[in-house]
């Protein structure tokens, strides 16, 4: 298995070797060290393609920041033990003081289980 020990950006001491060779293209050297084959590896990021690109702004219509998703709380009984794993690993949280079960509206409406939200909103 190889272990990444050092990570050296362009410029730094240690590299005027290798941007004499690959010059601004450059952006980091790592030293890669292999404890089977007892080698030590020496790799380089390059940048290999340049565009000119104005980031997206709030104010752009084709770009938003994606909203957080919103959670409900859910009753499923004690005995409804499938269900309950189905929501555990949808990413479901048990709320042991309410006793209640919270997903997010988007797994809700994937899992089928919109019948049994007793709140909308919730908490985060």
């Amino acid at each position: 298995m190889r272990r990444v020990m050092c990570t050296i950006r362009a410029g730094e001491r240690g590299t005027k070797r290798l941007v004499d060779r690959f010059g601004d293209q450059l952006l980091c050297v790592r030293y890669r060290y292999d404890a089977v084959k007892r080698e030590r590896l020496t790799t380089v990021e390059l940048v290999v393609d340049r565009t000119d690109r104005r980031p997206p702004t709030t104010r752009d219509a084709r770009w938003r920041p994606p909203e957080p998703p919103r959670w409900v709380k859910l009753r499923i009984a004690y005995e409804e033990t499938e269900l309950r794993q189905r929501v555990k690993a949808a990413g479901g949280r048990w709320r042991k003081d309410e006793k209640v079960w919270e997903l997010p509206t988007g797994v809700v409406r994937k899992l089928g289980v919109g019948d049994r939200v007793i709140e909308p909103g919730g908490t985060d």
